[in-house]
């Protein structure tokens, strides 16, 4: 009777401890999966607070948009292509070429305006501080009104000029403001590599570079609001034969592009977040080629693949 009572006892008790340490059990057993919580009420973030590590696997239906695109660079008359896709909802990521280096050229416009809002973040009347043109540095914008000799302007709209009109003048005030250290801070935190007198004229990849839109989605460098500040101006970006040109009108496209004529070999460069309704995306894409015409076709036709094959 007192054998029967010990075990009916460890019966119960290993049907306890059982349930205890089951979901142990499960989790080393079955495949990672993400675990994200997540703020909203923003429009253009989605301000992380919490993220599990996990492994990302594209699927069979992603994996044919990569093949699509894979053909489609190899049909198209560019030298070098390289592809980063990333979903922002807890999705997965693939890359073509993705490790190629480029020239970042304009693209280099966007830690530098990152560099403020992060100085922003702390000193709030940054932004509407000024700046003075006393220098005279060459336009890359024909079309647009230059600076004036001797006139003061904001910091908010000097970054508005940077990022919206890929301006140099505003550029070249902005840098020339920071120093050296600080500049390369940002590049650090952000994982960008910073440039030197012994820097190549080719360093950025479109998987680094592409990790700064994810930050900015994320906020988790940057304020929430600054990250969407940041991103509200991306969105009214001139340049529309890029990314914007292979997505319906209506879609909404914060990116950066960034354009270089100095070497041999043209390149033109278009990276963004596509904001897919329920599906955002980060997309990147670099070219080097001869014919910038052509380049910002590849750049389009990739763009329309990627978007298409979402829906």
């Amino acid at each position: 009777m007192k054998y029967i009572s010990l075990l009916i006892l460890s019966s119960v008790l290993f049907f306890i401890v059982g349930i205890a340490i089951s979901p142990y059990l499960k989790k080393g057993t079955s495949s990672t999966t993400i675990t994200e919580k997540r703020e909203t009420g923003y429009k253009l973030i989605n301000p992380l607070l919490e993220c599990a590590e996990s492994e990302l696997k594209i699927d069979i239906h992603l994996q044919s948009v990569k093949n699509k695109l894979e053909d489609t660079i190899k049909s198209r008359h560019t030298e070098e292509v390289s592809v980063y896709y990333r979903d922002l909802n807890n999705g997965p990521w693939f890359g073509i070429n993705e490790e190629t280096t480029f020239s970042p050229q304009s693209l280099l416009k966007l830690p530098i305006a990152m560099s403020y809002y992060k100085k922003a973040d702390l000193d709030p009347n940054l932004l509407s501080s000024e700046l003075t043109y006393s220098e005279e540095i060459p336009s890359n914008r024909a079309d647009q009104p230059s600076l004036e000799l001797g006139k003061s302007y904001s910091v908010q709209s000097l970054i508005e000029r940077a990022l919206v009109l890929s301006d140099n003048q505003a550029f070249n005030m902005l840098t020339n403001s920071l120093s050296d250290s600080e500049i390369k801070k940002t590049h650090d935190d952000l994982g960008i590599p910073f440039p030197s007198a012994t820097t190549p004229q080719n360093f950025v990849s479109v998987r680094s570079y592409a990790s700064l839109f994810r930050v900015l989605f994320n906020a988790s460098y940057l304020s929430w609001g600054n990250s969407e500040k940041i991103l509200q101006l991306l969105t009214t970006s001139d340049f529309d034969d890029g990314l914007k040109a292979g997505v319906p009108s209506d879609i909404i496209v914060a990116h950066k592009y960034g354009i270089s004529h100095s070497q041999e070999l043209k390149q033109l460069h278009d990276c963004g977040i596509i904001y897919n309704p329920n599906r955002p995306y980060v997309l990147c894409i670099m070219t080097k080629g001869t014919n910038i015409s052509e380049q910002q076709k590849t750049i389009q036709e990739l763009s329309k693949i990627v978007f298409e094959g979402l829906q």
